[in-house]
């Protein structure tokens, strides 16, 4: 028996809103690297869960909507982060 709670192509969904609700916290800079690791992770796990044919992350709006909000200072971000 297979639990199906969310219907195909949709299970992306989930963590994408949950993304998109750090944008709303006023004081979240504190999880930009935080954010930035889970959503390498997360995009990591979208060819699991999407046909080849479509190739758009769902997580990308939310983290660019969070950064473009909490990332002041943190320009040298992207260097430090290990893969």
């Amino acid at each position: 028996m297979q639990l199906r709670v969310f219907p195909p192509g949709e299970e992306l969904l989930v963590p994408a809103a949950v993304m998109d609700l750090f944008a709303l916290l006023p004081d979240a800079s504190r999880f930009v690297e935080d954010l930035v690791k889970a959503t390498l992770r997360l995009e990591a796990a979208v060819p699991r869960y999407r046909p080849r044919k479509i190739t758009r992350s769902p997580f990308r709006a939310p983290l660019a909507r969070y950064l473009n909000k909490h990332s002041a200072g943190e320009s040298c971000l992207c260097s430090s982060i290990s893969r």
